[in-house]
């Protein structure tokens, strides 16, 4: 099940809503390898399904295979992206587009002090953490745009 929902819910969202990782640096090919020597190497041979995300983020587990999700998406970032994270696992906020200063990253920097007990967990929680916050911050800025664009509509419109 957490291979599962780890495979598809990384490498999809990774690739739409991290994009401040620059992905200019690696061709689709490369990181298409690296996916797949990832997979080997932490056992994630099962069909994909993003309809468990809640349950992956909430979950508490300390099995073997939660390990391997974890790791999974730790050797993904650090093989892709090293210079991205540092020796324990954390998120550097300034090579993925994030001022550790500017008020508006306060909460995504929340998400980049989150430790686990070691740097698979700790890459895999701050990715969980941040990509919500990423996504929502997306939606936000898109849904503003849209109005403002609405409302010049409006404006250049005339009325009868």
């Amino acid at each position: 099940m957490w291979k599962s929902v780890a495979i598809c819910f990384f490498v999809v969202t990774l690739v739409q809503i991290h994009a401040n990782l620059d992905f200019k640096a690696i061709d689709k090919q490369q990181f298409d390898k690296i996916v797949e020597k990832c997979k080997i190497d932490f056992n994630m041979t099962e069909d994909l399904d993003i309809t468990e995300t809640n349950e992956l983020q909430k979950a508490n587990d300390t099995s073997e295979e939660f390990q391997n999700v974890q790791c999974y998406v730790h050797c993904i970032v650090n093989e892709a992206f090293p210079e991205h994270l540092r020796d324990n696992g954390s998120f550097i906020p300034e090579k993925v587009g994030f001022d550790p200063n500017a008020k508006e990253n306060e909460d995504i920097m929340q998400c980049f002090r989150e430790e686990g007990k070691d740097v698979c967990e700790t890459t895999f929680k701050q990715f969980i953490c941040s990509f919500g916050l990423i996504l929502v911050k997306t939606i936000q800025k898109f849904l503003e745009d849209l109005a403002k664009g609405l409302e010049e509509l409006a404006q250049k419109t005339p009325t009868q």
